[in-house]
């Protein structure tokens, strides 16, 4: 059989279903052959018919396409050898999941809050005794979102006694009653001198509450200075609402029940702030 008639009936084979690869070995043993012979492969045969030539050369051209169409995609068992050379062996199952990993990577980002917040609409009533502090904060905060209780109704909610409202905890529970369900959480400081730790989660805690809408409600004991100077002295406790940040929450905005000293509004850093609030505790 001639080289050019080898290869046409190669081509058959692989249009028929013959696997490329044997195929392949096929085609490289008949390239062998015509070279010993002195002949190019797939190229001219013995003799000078220029249709044997033409029919050769349409047969290899139609053969390498056919070949690079049909190819499948590797085995299991060539695996290893396409590793070997480098190439990187991935799974439809891995290929298919990949987009979905980025898209999860993507979604699990976290979502960057603007440096600086503050509450839109408030009612920054000044409490009525100097018990209702409790009350007139929690007060605050609900007026954010349109509610405006009494200051008695929420004193019998909270149990504010003339001895004050006994915890951080009672303004939680009051505020997702009024809210209807679980939006604020308490957060306590059990010893005086607040760590790095809890000052880090009292800036992400009054950034996400106010980016949400929250007023944050914190029950404070001792003495502090704002940044204007003024002193703020609560030795027996007190509560006071934060309405709002700045400087990517190292300032925090103070909305004071008792201060009868300006707008009752003032500034504290927020370390200062998370050591006024050691030993208490915070709602948000």
């Amino acid at each position: 059989m001639s080289v050019h008639a080898a290869v046409r009936t190669v081509y058959a084979a692989v249009k028929d279903g013959a696997r490329p690869a044997t195929v392949g070995r096929t085609a490289l043993g008949l390239a062998a052959l015509g070279a010993m012979a002195g002949l190019s492969a797939f190229g001219a045969v013995a003799g000078s018919d220029p249709q044997a030539r033409a029919a050769d050369a349409s047969a290899s051209k139609d053969f390498a396409a056919l070949v690079a169409e049909d190819a499948p995609a590797p085995a299991a068992e060539d695996a290893p050898a396409l590793a070997s050379e480098g190439a990187a062996v991935v799974s439809p199952a891995e290929a298919a999941s990949e987009p979905l990993a980025e898209a999860a990577s993507a979604s699990a980002a976290p979502v960057a809050m603007p440096d600086a917040a503050k509450i839109p609409s408030y009612e920054a009533i000044l409490q009525p005794n100097a018990y209702y502090c409790g009350p007139a904060a929690t007060r605050i905060a609900l007026t954010a979102h349109g509610y405006r209780p009494s200051f008695d109704d929420l004193a019998r909610a909270l149990g504010t006694t003339p001895a004050g409202t006994a915890s951080i905890f009672e303004v939680t529970r009051v505020l997702n009653d009024v809210h209807g369900y679980e939006r604020y959480e308490s957060v306590e400081l059990s010893h005086r001198g607040a760590t790095g730790a809890q000052v880090k989660r009292l800036r992400h805690d009054v950034m996400k509450a106010i980016n949400e809408g929250d007023p944050v409600v914190a029950n404070v004991i001792g003495t502090i200075t704002d940044t204007a100077g003024e002193v703020h002295s609560y030795n027996g406790g007190h509560y006071v609402t934060i309405t709002g940040y700045s400087d990517q929450g190292r300032m925090i905005t103070v909305t004071d029940p008792a201060d009868r000293v300006g707008s009752n509004e003032y500034q504290v850093p927020v370390r200062v702030m998370a050591d006024w609030i050691s030993s208490r505790g915070y709602t948000a």
